[in-house]
């Protein structure tokens, strides 16, 4: 009787450990666990059009990208890693404070482009003013005017080469951003036929990047009284004003001389050819499609900011407009820099100092410029 007791009770003992153990794990089975839907969508790519970007202190830019995608039901998100040296607003990002950081866009769906953004004080926030000192000889070291290029490459890159953008920003690059004025020099040759004399470097520069270090003589072709980078001493050749036969003048660029180093660093390929009018060879007056400069012409909608604007013997380019002013980037006696001058007032001396605008009208025009977004403090 005992036995059998004895086995009732393991039975049951055995019994109420198996069902506890069905209870336990059909507990743990019904536990609501929350499922997470993958965030899908459309985009299948995206891309900065740079991996590298500069700042100065202070300046906003855009960073141009392409997006690659089904359809536009998409939201993207830009961010930076140090918001102490990068920040964004707006879709903008700003320069901060020296340094570096990782500046992403990024789609819902995980999708993402990189651009390493850094913030120098070679270059300065671009601003319109007529204050900046001539740049002297060896003002930088071959460091850091391999810097100073890559900032104007990238900004050339971020618009997109070869485009109407790329060159407004060469030329702001050149007259705003760049903290020197380069000096005028009257050239000693070019490389184009119609120049005096075969000479690379002298009065022109048509090489990308600025003329600001010796290694860069690797690139110069034929010499006459050079090489000197800008702002070195260089044998000048002409008679005019402070300039006399045989003394050393800072090198730089002469008015066609900046026009086509500007042309040639945006991606548009001209040749290193002089201003004035022709007929013999290829001129500045042949690129685009010429238009006189009346007072109604320039009250007109025709032409654009980064069209070429010139009398004879001398040759420009529109850096901006706004509702009463041109804003001229130009090399005379006072250096590269930009002239603003009214285009509203019918007795400007815009229709005294310039005969006709060359409307380039096969520089792609991508609509990622503007006509004059700078602050102006120039009187």
């Amino acid at each position: 009787m005992k036995k059998v007791s004895l086995i009732v009770s393991i039975v049951i003992f055995a019994f109420s450990c198996f069902h506890g153990y069905n209870l336990i794990f059909e507990h743990k089975e019904n536990i609501s666990v929350p499922v997470f839907n993958e965030v899908k969508d459309s985009v299948t790519n995206i891309k900065f059009n740079v991996d590298t970007y500069y700042l100065a202190v202070g300046e906003k830019a855009k960073l141009n990208y392409t997006v690659e995608s089904k359809d536009d039901n998409y939201k993207l998100t830009l961010e930076s890693e140090n918001n102490d040296v990068v920040s964004i607003n707006e879709g903008y990002i700003e320069g901060v404070s020296l340094g570096t950081s990782k500046v992403t866009l990024k789609s819902e769906s995980g999708k993402k482009s990189e651009v390493l953004v850094t913030v120098t004080d070679l270059i300065r926030k671009p601003e319109l003013d007529d204050k900046k000192s001539f740049l002297p000889c060896h003002a930088y070291t071959e460091e850091e005017a391999h810097i100073i290029d890559e900032a104007l490459r990238t900004r050339v890159l971020n618009k997109g080469e070869g485009t109407r953008a790329a060159l407004i920003e060469t030329i702001r690059f050149m007259t705003l951003s760049f903290k020197y004025k380069v000096s005028y020099f009257y050239e000693n040759g070019r490389m184009h036929e119609s120049g005096l004399r075969r000479a690379d470097g002298e009065g022109r520069y048509y090489h990308k990047g600025l003329y600001l270090s010796e290694d860069k003589f690797n690139d110069i072709q034929v010499s006459y009284k050079g090489p000197a980078i800008w702002g070195c001493p260089l044998t000048n050749l002409q008679d005019h004003n402070r300039y006399k036969p045989g003394a050393k003048m800072p090198n730089g660029l002469d008015c066609s001389g900046f026009v086509t180093w500007s042309l040639y660093n945006s991606g548009l390929d001209v040749g290193d050819i002089g201003a004035g009018i022709n007929d013999k060879y290829k001129d500045m007056s042949d690129v685009g499609e010429m238009h006189s400069l009346t007072y109604e012409y320039a009250n007109s909608n025709d032409y654009k900011v980064g069209d070429i604007i010139a009398r004879w013997g001398h040759t420009a380019l529109i850096a901006g407009k706004d509702s009463e002013y041109l804003y001229i980037a130009e090399s005379l006696l006072k250096g590269v820099r930009i002239e603003k001058i009214s285009y509203k007032k019918p007795n400007s001396g815009l229709y005294k100092y310039y005969a006709y605008i060359n409307k380039m009208v096969t520089i792609q025009s991508h609509a990622n410029y503007d006509n004059m977004d700078v602050e102006c403090s120039h009187s």
